[in-house]
């Protein structure tokens, strides 16, 4: 793409039908690779159990006791519940992908073993390397905490990380040639993500039924609830909005015009304050247009980006958003289409905390997005949702909420804008609907994020984390099974 040309991107190839309204409903599919074997179970009686199977959960160094435990007492811990239902909870526990995503990675794989760095080249180039491997592989192989501009780390094993060094190295090397070695001390590519890795994984998200042990308030901090003032059961999507928390990386690279993403202070409303200018963008530029040309597919928009302007792209942040968008609706119906019910989804600012940009009305475009997506999406594919719920995100303009609410009318869903917990009791006529709770994950980190260095009311993420079992059962160390279950929403099953 030139600097100097106005790109004009459009779709490579037509939307599927479940994106018509007239569109027929296409069951998911659930794609089991044979990548990874279960061990023989060890003790049918166990919780967790040393080595696993098809599911059962095991034992590991973030579920052991003492000082570097989140919780001092792990009320959301699976040994409290049924035990029957929590192995029934970790085999529903699963990976959820928008219908396009196996093909963006198979174009980021064929990319990678084309122009990536030489150890790119060798890692991706593995014999049975496929789509359904990487995103276990975006899963897997994150650390446990992963956050602020500075990219603070505290690895699997608990060490930590104080800044970005050796994240943007991630996979590159000190020279060229077969005797190419990886630059960094610590973060290697066959352990951890690298930054283009971290893009692609903020596109998917963990899906799975949870008990809740409260209502789950930001300082909820693992507390127990009081009985009936909440919904002691639901289903919990983690999902990723969109990071501007480092100039150059991640959805700047798409979103931002390089003139201001280099000086924007995303935590406040003064630019070219404090900050101090990046280097190049990392991502190959051949690998932005792998990108920026499947959001645009997935959208089904022409988004015309001029890498001249001066502000921020809102067409193209709502198609990065859109693929997310969809993911959450997907799932929260046929969460709820597989339990005889209505689902009643609820709705947190995914990217709107921290991560948000200043004055560029990013609430509004959210919400627009939502309206697009209802508006497309086949008329089976969201019969099952009874509820939206708007969770502290701001009803306004008046014409993005007309319009969102007007697109869920035709569906047969109701719109809300409310201050509601994630877990508050339903009543009255939405008493029957299944919740559906959204957090607001991390692309590069365990379930909980900032729960795993004992910040529990930090930020939506750990608040997740201790109103819920995720820090188990989203958790490729305690339940490694989920790994395998890729569900691909709305689409046919991917070759």
């Amino acid at each position: 793409m030139s600097a100097s040309d106005s790109t004009q991107y459009s779709p490579s190839r037509p939307r599927p039908d479940w994106y018509s309204s007239k569109g027929s409903y296409t069951k998911p599919h659930i794609h089991l690779d044979d990548f990874t074997r279960p061990f023989p179970a060890s003790n049918s009686n166990s919780y967790l159990a040393s080595a696993w199977c098809e599911g059962e959960l095991r034992e590991n160094v973030t579920t052991a006791p003492g000082p570097e435990a989140p919780l001092r007492k792990p009320t959301n811990s699976v040994r409290n519940f049924d035990r029957s239902t929590v192995i029934q909870d970790a085999r529903n526990t699963c990976i959820v992908v928008h219908a396009r995503f196996p093909e963006l990675v198979d174009k980021f794989l064929q990319h990678k073993r084309q122009h990536g760095s030489p150890v790119e080249k060798e890692f991706y180039g593995q014999h049975g390397w496929s789509w359904s491997r990487q995103v276990a592989r975006l899963i897997e192989k994150r650390p446990l905490v992963f956050m602020n501009s500075s990219d603070f780390t505290v690895l699997r094993d608990y060490s930590t990380l104080p800044d970005t060094s050796e994240w943007d190295f991630v996979g590159k090397t000190d020279g060229s040639g077969d005797s190419a070695k990886e630059r960094n001390r610590y973060l290697f590519l066959k352990d951890y993500l690298s930054y283009d890795e971290i893009m692609l994984g903020s596109l998917l998200g963990a899906s799975g039924p949870s008990y809740f042990v409260n209502n789950g308030s930001r300082t909820n901090l693992g507390n127990p609830g009081k009985p009936g003032s909440f919904e002691e059961r639901g289903i919990i999507v983690g999902l990723v909005g969109a990071r501007f928390e480092r100039p150059d990386r991640m959805d700047s690279i798409f979103c931002l015009p390089r003139s201001i993403s280099s000086t924007l202070d995303v935590h406040s409303s003064k630019r070219g304050s404090g900050s101090r200018p990046q280097k190049s963008p990392e991502m190959d530029p051949g690998l932005v247009d792998v990108f920026t040309d499947w959001f645009c597919s997935v959208s089904g928009d022409q988004v015309r980006v001029d890498p001249l302007e001066k502000k921020f792209h809102a067409g193209m942040y709502k198609a990065r958003m859109r693929v997310t968008i969809d993911v959450l609706l997907l799932e929260a119906s046929e969460r709820a289409r597989a339990a005889g019910k209505k689902a009643y989804t609820h709705v947190v600012g995914l990217g709107l905390g921290v991560w948000a940009l200043y004055g560029v009305g990013q609430e509004q475009y959210y919400i627009e997005t939502f309206a697009d997506a209802l508006h497309e999406l086949g008329n089976d594919s969201m019969r099952h949702i009874g509820t939206i719920d708007f969770s502290y995100i701001k009803a306004e303009p008046k014409s993005s909420v007309e319009k969102v609410t007007a697109a869920a009318a035709k569906h047969g869903i109701n719109v809300r804008f409310s201050r509601r917990n994630p877990a508050d009791k339903l009543s009255q006529e939405e008493a029957g609907q299944l919740l559906v709770v959204s957090y607001a994950w991390d692309g590069n980190a365990f379930p909980g994020n900032e729960y795993w260095v004992q910040m529990p009311s930090a930020s939506g993420d750990p608040a997740a984390a201790c109103m819920s079992t995720i820090s188990e059962l989203h958790n490729p160390l305690t339940n490694p099974g989920f790994l395998r279950r890729i569900k691909v929403l709305g689409g046919q099953a991917p070759k």
